[in-house]
């Protein structure tokens, strides 16, 4: 057995049976005791994708994605957090030689690099950077995810190096009976290639009706994986999300092979839209979301330590 197989195993072990536990993780209150702490409160700053900033100190640096879709409205910023007091955000300008993205609905941090992955919601992905002291952007990529069906909409990406390989998965959301899909392979990021290409449709149990399956996803160092799913009625709501562990990679020879399970219920909210999920080590570490209210705008939520 893998390691990343014994960790997952200890994971469903530590939560217990999905039946035990979803009456108290389906609640109104978050599991863990930490508020939903508000970010901004207009429609055009809802957080679709978040990642953290390697190498900083408490507070908690983030950058954070917005799917804008107007010239007049920010893409990226950075949302700094502290045990005491509000976020504070920070708006970043794009870089002025790249053309505007269209509806950013994913980030993850590009593994050994100080670099970043943004997704547009149609699989376009700009590898960019930041430099903090000048608080510049630079683009120094842009590539497309690969096997994407017309009408795709990809709300989740991530890179993790899982069992000495950088695995990257992303997630197109589905739609309320529409399951979503998940694909992953092997990547290059110094030739934005991808190997061959896996995939499963994905639902989940909760929430119900007008349900984003995957409305982000993340994956740890040891394999698991974490998916966000949210619905909404409409700009003014109403809201509801969960986050789950859904399953893991393994290494079998040159391959990693996915091991989905029933899907283990982390925590829910019938408040807000779960759009962006991110996963930390350390003392300050834990598991973070932010939100996309729409018209009542952003929140961010942090956990307890792991």
């Amino acid at each position: 057995m893998s390691q990343s197989s014994f960790l997952y195993r200890s994971l469903q072990f530590a939560l217990g049976t999905v039946g035990s536990i979803a009456p108290t993780l389906f609640s109104t209150s978050p599991v863990f005791s930490q508020s939903w702490q508000p970010v901004r409160g207009s429609i055009q700053y809802g957080i679709s994708g978040i990642a953290a900033i390697a190498d900083t100190d408490a507070p908690l640096d983030f950058l954070v994605v917005h799917d804008n879709k107007r010239e007049d409205e920010g893409r990226l910023a950075v949302l700094s957090l502290s045990e005491e007091g509000w976020p504070d955000y920070q708006p970043l300008a794009w870089p002025s030689e790249t053309p505007l993205p269209v509806d950013l609905e994913a980030l993850s941090a590009v593994p050994g690099t100080s670099s970043f992955a943004a997704v547009e919601s149609d699989g376009t992905v700009y590898h960019v950077s930041l430099d903090r002291e000048t608080r510049q952007v630079s683009v120094l990529g842009q590539f497309d995810l690969p096997e994407l069906p017309p009408g795709s909409n990809v709300e989740g990406f991530a890179l993790q190096t899982v069992e000495e390989r950088l695995l990257a998965v992303w997630g197109h959301r589905g739609n309320g009976e529409d399951p979503a899909r998940l694909y992953w392979a092997i990547f290059d990021p110094q030739t934005y290639q991808f190997g061959e290409v896996a995939s499963r449709e994905l639902r989940v149990p909760y929430p119900g009706g007008s349900v984003r399956h995957i409305s982000d996803l993340k994956l740890d160092a040891a394999g698991i994986l974490y998916i966000a799913a949210a619905s909404d009625d409409g700009n003014d709501g109403p809201f509801a999300s969960a986050v789950y562990a859904i399953g893991v990679f393994d290494r079998e020879g040159d391959t990693l092979n996915f091991l989905p399970s029933s899907g283990i219920p982390l925590t829910s909210t019938r408040q807000h839209k779960v759009e962006a999920l991110e996963l930390t080590s350390g003392a300050e570490g834990g598991l973070f979301l932010g939100t996309d209210d729409e018209s009542f705008g952003s929140f961010i939520w942090r956990s307890h330590d792991f």
